[in-house]
């Protein structure tokens, strides 16, 4: 199930197996955290020895976006990481603060 709501997109490169798994797990953990009907792209890229990864997730909830510029794949993933999550963090707390 999860396979079908994501999308990945590498430009500039082919991300050695320990940056794929790292990629598969961070893409798990938003998978879980996202609202249930979101659709979410990844997208990767290497370009003049820098690093950017971006995040798209769209939903009826809205949409959520955040992007990181590292060196390497790890430090540009785990920069993304902090920025997706806090964005889904503060629409949680949104969610459930909504006067009745």
């Amino acid at each position: 199930m999860i396979r079908e709501k994501m999308e990945y997109e590498f430009l500039g490169f082919d991300p050695k197996y320990e940056i794929k798994n790292m990629i598969a797990a961070l893409a798990e953990r938003v998978y879980f955290s996202a609202p249930g009907d979101s659709a979410i792209k990844w997208i990767f890229e290497k370009s003049q020895g820098m690093v950017k990864a971006s995040c798209r997730i769209a939903s009826m909830a809205g949409i959520f976006s955040a992007e990181a510029t590292a060196k390497s794949p790890s430090f540009a993933i785990q920069k993304l990481e902090k920025r997706i999550h806090s964005q889904l963090n503060a629409w949680k707390v949104k969610r459930f603060n909504r006067p009745l």
